[in-house]
């Protein structure tokens, strides 16, 4: 009797270890997790729209259980503890542990920018040129002055710290974009890597466990374009001057490892404004109706509005994570009487004719230059005037594929606008691998109409992952060639 209680006890704590992490799992999914900076896969669509069980429904479930189990997290954590400390390698393959205790996110071909070997084609760099130049034109019809900031990669700066690197700073993407636009346009580009690469001399520019900049590069960037600004003549003041704080931070490249804790907090000199003349501004009529434009996003710093008496121009300045944090904002508003920032993801058009400004400033950061090409991008100036709006609401894409394999990918897309979708006014969808527009389209069936309101699932067939390692795709809609509209949905792939 007394064995036969212990087997049995012995099936029934076998079975709860099964199905105790099912049960207490996040049954929706698609929750972003800040270890592995990526969207963590949804539930998949069981039926499609005719209600027949939906194509890719037996890999859909099994990423959303890879992604969702309970337990998952402190899995992850013991391991990284363990590979990291134990075995000096990288949990993940997001992050490249470099020399001398620097690390490199190695996401969007960032290692491969700092060694020089990423660059884009002709074709890249003329639909580059097109969109920015379409830009500048608009603003110069409306009277704002248009420039274009470009930040380098940490890999650019410091690429003697990659294993296997050159062991010196050379030719990047940001310079390769930098002198195509200088040489084929008049449009205003000030690349601060000459400004960091000078600085590094001193002091560390970047963070080494995470994938920004530090203060002492905040502000060595800032003094660069604010110089460059007045070069130009569109300013004419000069850079604040800063004190500096000793303190200490924890990198974002530790937590993709898998655990924050992995590596130790590092000493870095925060700034601070000496006699500051800017002030925020909390609330106005301006502030209410841009936070509306903006959406309900609950994201830290996606609008800052300053004013500063003792300047003179206003600005608009449209940016990403480099810009956001460091300060940033507050230095740029001690040379503007106006100025908004606004994260560009997040921009919409209709803002503009709200703030008015007499600058508008364009950054981006080098590991994602390749989007400047797009001519979706024209959507920071102007509202979508076909009235074409599109929600990616799910995707069966699995996060691990095999090399060689075919996968057919079911992707559900909501139409949010106002016409309606057919085969008639070509509405396709469009798929992105690694930034790229790979030019593969999926149009609607014949026959098909999506009204406003409605669903759609469109089924990429017998896609193949040609190369081993780390990739992404990216969905999004398009009407005819190359007229994009709504959101792009990203998943990151292993390819084994």
């Amino acid at each position: 009797m007394k064995f036969s209680f212990t087997k049995f006890l012995t099936v029934i704590v076998f079975f709860a270890a099964l199905i105790i992490p099912i049960v207490a799992s996040d049954k929706v999914g698609g929750e972003i997790s800040p270890y592995e900076n990526r969207y963590l896969a949804k539930f998949p669509a069981v039926f499609d729209q005719n209600k027949k069980i939906a194509p890719g429904l037996k890999d859909g479930f099994e990423s959303w259980l890879k992604d969702n189990l309970a337990g998952r997290e402190g899995a992850q954590k013991a391991k990284a503890y363990i590979d990291f400390k134990l075995f000096a390698s990288s949990t993940s393959p997001l992050v490249h542990i470099g020399k001398d205790g620097w690390y490199f996110y190695t996401g969007d071909h960032d290692l491969e920018i700092g060694l020089g070997t990423h660059l884009l084609s002709n074709e890249e760099l003329e639909a580059i040129r097109e969109n920015q130049v379409a830009i500048q034109s608009s603003l110069k019809e409306q009277g704002v002055d248009y420039v274009l900031v470009l930040i380098p990669s940490k890999t650019s700066v410091y690429p003697e710290y990659i294993h296997g690197s050159i062991n010196q700073v050379g030719i990047t993407l940001i310079d390769q974009v930098t002198t195509y636009l200088r040489e084929n346009t008049t449009i205003p580009v000030i690349n601060v890597k000459p400004a960091l690469i000078d600085a590094k001399k001193e002091q560390d520019v970047y963070f080494r466990s995470d994938t920004h900049w530090n203060y002492v590069g905040a502000y060595e960037g800032y003094k660069a374009i604010i110089n460059g600004l007045n070069e130009l003549g569109m300013i004419q003041s000069q850079p604040a001057s800063i004190a500096t704080q000793p303190t200490m931070r924890k990198g974002d490249l530790s937590g993709m490892l898998g655990y924050p804790d992995l590596t130790s907090p590092e000493p870095f000199d925060t700034t601070v404004i000496v006699n500051p003349q800017a002030s925020l501004v909390s609330e106005s009529e301006e502030i209410n109706q841009v936070t509306k434009l903006l959406g309900d996003k609950e994201i830290i710093g996606k609008h800052f509005s300053f004013s500063n008496p003792s300047a003179e121009k206003s600005a608009l300045i449209l940016g990403d994570s480099f810009f956001f944090t460091w300060g940033i904002p507050e230095l740029f508003a001690e040379n503007f009487a106006e100025m908004n920032f606004i994260r560009k993801d997040l921009f919409v058009s209709d803002i503009f004719p709200i703030v008015n400004p007499d600058i508008l400033i364009l950054e981006s950061t080098e590991r994602i230059i390749y989007s400047l090409q797009y001519p979706d991008n024209e959507k920071l100036l102007f509202p979508q005037k076909q009235g074409f709006s599109a929600e990616i609401v799910s995707h069966t894409t699995p996060t691990a594929m095999e090399r060689g394999r075919l996968y057919d990918i079911t992707v559900m897309v909501k139409n949010t606008g106002e016409q309606p979708w057919s085969e008639d006014n070509r509405v396709s969808l469009c798929l992105f691998q690694n930034g790229i527009n790979t030019g593969h389209r999926v149009y609607l069936a014949d026959g098909l109409t999506v009204e406003s309101g409605g669903e759609v699932s469109i089924i990429i067939e017998d896609y193949q992952a040609s190369e081993l390692g780390n990739t992404y795709l990216e969905f999004q809609m398009v009407k005819e060639e190359n007229n994009f509209f709504g959101e792009k949905a990203r998943v990151d792939i292993v390819v084994k």
